[in-house]
């Protein structure tokens, strides 16, 4: 996975324009009433002109477009409500789809302060690294309890194709305790934690 630090460079004019489009979109929200497709188009194609003229995260969609490559894209900019925005729903100019729906890229966002910025922790160098951990309640019988090996073997299966291709590695927890969750994540830089578990309420206690 390749991480990207990418500042929104956004006209004034255009701010205030998403702002009060994104202000009628959710005024219609919490009106409870049913929301003008109209108000949704006018956020998602001022936010798609946004993305569509930012020539970094433009060549990326580009690449991602192209190759099997994975991208975290951190979206920067000094202004919160800016960031807050549903940047997710905003068209890739590359595919036509919502960047919500571009598997290749995940978006995270960072407000930029007048202090000096603290530094991201880089992520974890590839092949896409995941960490797996099954657990059950250590007083349920043996008949209520998960099938560890089946559920080990559910997603292997699943990441098989990435397997051939060596882009990724699972690890698995020796228990599932949070002591044997802790060991692992102090001594590896996962991209994913996969929980696969099971409990029950008896007299409000879990």
């Amino acid at each position: 996975m390749l991480f990207k630090k990418i500042r929104l460079e956004i006209a004034n004019k255009t701010i205030k324009s998403l702002k009060e489009s994104f202000a009628r979109v959710v005024s219609f929200l919490e009106k409870g009433g049913s929301l003008n497709l109209r108000v949704l188009e006018e956020l998602q194609q001022g936010m798609s002109a946004v993305i569509a003229g930012n020539k970094k995260i433009k060549e990326l969609l580009e690449q991602a477009a192209k190759g099997s490559d994975f991208f975290h894209v951190n979206l920067s900019h000094p202004d919160a409500e800016v960031l807050n925005l549903p940047w997710g729903m905003a068209l890739d100019p590359v595919s036509g789809r919502m960047l919500s729906e571009v598997p290749q890229v995940f978006i995270s966002k960072n407000v930029i302060t007048k202090e000096k910025e603290p530094a991201l922790p880089g992520p974890a160098g590839g092949p896409l690294k995941i960490l797996v951990m099954i657990s059950s309640p250590k007083d349920v019988d043996l008949g209520g309890r998960l099938h560890y090996e089946e559920e080990e073997r559910q997603v292997l299966r699943a990441f098989e194709p990435l397997f051939q291709a060596g882009e990724v590695q699972v690890d698995f927890t020796e228990n599932g305790s949070l002591q044997a969750l802790r060991r692992k994540v102090e001594s590896n830089n996962y991209h994913i934690l996969h929980f696969s578990g099971h409990g029950d309420f008896d007299e409000e206690k879990g």
